[in-house]
């Protein structure tokens, strides 16, 4: 019986050594489990926080691209505006120059008619000294004629 006691005692010890083995093998596989369950989140932080910068960095850069383009699109219709502007001074002068040059053509008009005038009055004045003229001369000659 003792050694049956001392047996059975000894399985005993051995069945509570087994169990604490097999507690404390769980125990250390749960604590690599939990690890790798840190790890593995940490990991999971650290791509979703890549993600989100890499995110972050798209939109700064397509924000930037699009300021860009509205910064070139301002430019090029501030450049449009000049040049519309500078046309129209063009085409302004260009007016004004041609109102000068029929102002002047019409006082030159004017001159041409007042000299014409002119020129017709003294042409008249000059056939009416002429016609008295020859008439004067006809006179003579018919006095002469009836002298004779």
């Amino acid at each position: 019986k003792a050694q049956m006691m001392k047996r059975k005692a000894k399985e005993a010890r051995e069945q509570e050594e087994q169990r604490k083995a097999a507690y404390e093998k769980m125990k250390m596989q749960l604590e690599e489990r939990k690890n790798d369950i840190v790890t593995k989140r940490a990991e999971l932080d650290e791509r979703q926080e890549k993600a989100r910068q890499k995110r972050s960095d798209e939109l700064a850069e397509k924000k930037l691209e699009s300021e860009m383009l509205v910064k070139d699109r301002a430019a090029q219709v501030e450049r449009q505006r000049r040049r519309k502007l500078y046309e129209a001074d063009q085409l302004q002068q260009r007016i004004d120059a041609d109102r000068k040059r029929v102002a002047l053509l019409k006082s030159q008009q004017e001159e041409m008619l007042l000299l014409r005038t002119k020129v017709k009055e003294a042409a008249r004045q000059q056939k009416e000294k002429i016609q008295e003229a020859l008439g004067k001369i006809n006179m003579n000659e018919l006095e002469n004629y009836s002298e004779n």
